[in-house]
């Protein structure tokens, strides 16, 4: 690992996990299952940790194209809100392209658990999860620059990070920072009656400002706005997540969208497999 042993005591305990798991509850971690279930079926579980392709070409040369995963993948996140989906959306790809090493800093923006963020890593499989505050991350950050062959995501909203990573980025280190400016926004679209989960909604995605349309919006709870049932009036505003119809959804530029039995859901369309992925290739001419 890339930090010495008195980082140890950063480390989540087992007691804390423990706990966590209890405090979640059979069905929200169901949820989490299933999800992780899909993660894994959308990415692809790949064991190899480099794959070479040695190709002849009609031009007279012969190429090589050596792929490697990268020995380790960092996530930054804040702890509160616990956004556990979003995090997993971010994990699971790591996961799936082989990669070895893998690391999460939960920054504490409180003292209390956090039960979710804790329970969803544990079904993912991870192990080294570390309880910061943005000072300790930022250290964490300095001591990573120096690491080779790192992938780093940023799901923080305020991050202590960016300044490290974002002006010079070193040692075939990749970053990107995934996060929202405001409030993310979701617009759910009632076109035919079912029953959509509301309460997992808010469970799932508790920063989101949701909206409903169509023609039962009337039949979500009153927390949630309602518009009117022109869907395409509601599709000129900009949204972070749809929830709806799949005909709908393909009219509309919104990043991610999902269909009922799938309400805790997120993706992260910027990333994938090949983020965690360093790519080499070599040409040599027929003789």
């Amino acid at each position: 690992m890339f930090l010495c042993q008195d980082w140890n005591k950063f480390l989540v305990t087992d007691q804390e996990m423990a706990l966590s798991y209890e405090m979640v509850g059979d069905l929200k971690r169901s949820w989490m299952k299933k999800y992780i279930a899909c993660l894994f079926s959308f990415y692809g579980h790949d064991s190899r940790i480099e794959h070479t392709l040695i190709a002849r070409q009609r031009a007279g040369f012969v190429h090589e194209k050596v792929s490697v995963s990268v020995p380790r993948a960092v996530i930054f996140t804040d702890s509160d809100p616990e956004t556990w989906n979003r995090l997993l959306a971010a994990v699971i790809p790591a996961i799936a392209a082989g990669t070895g090493e893998i690391c999460v800093f939960l920054i504490k923006n409180q003292e209390e658990s956090c039960p979710e963020l804790l329970t969803s890593l544990e079904l993912a499989g991870i192990e080294n999860i570390f309880f910061n505050d943005r000072a300790q991350a930022g250290t964490a950050a300095g001591m990573i620059s120096n690491s080779a062959d790192t992938a780093i995501i940023d799901l923080c909203s305020r991050s202590p990070v960016e300044d490290i990573f974002s002006k010079s980025p070193a040692n075939f280190q990749k970053y990107i920072r995934l996060s929202f400016e405001d409030k993310p926004r979701a617009l759910i679209w009632t076109e035919r009656r079912m029953a959509w989960n509301y309460e997992i909604m808010k469970w799932a995605h508790p920063d989101m400002e949701f909206t409903v349309g169509g023609p039962f919006a009337h039949e979500a709870p009153e927390s949630f706005a309602k518009i009117g049932s022109d869907v395409h009036e509601a599709l000129e505003q900009p949204y972070d997540l749809f929830l709806g119809d799949g005909d709908i959804f393909r009219t509309s530029r919104i990043a991610r969208g999902f269909s009922g039995g799938m309400e805790p859901f997120w993706l992260w369309p910027e990333i994938g497999k090949s983020f965690f992925t360093v790519n080499r290739v070599y040409w040599k001419e027929i003789a």
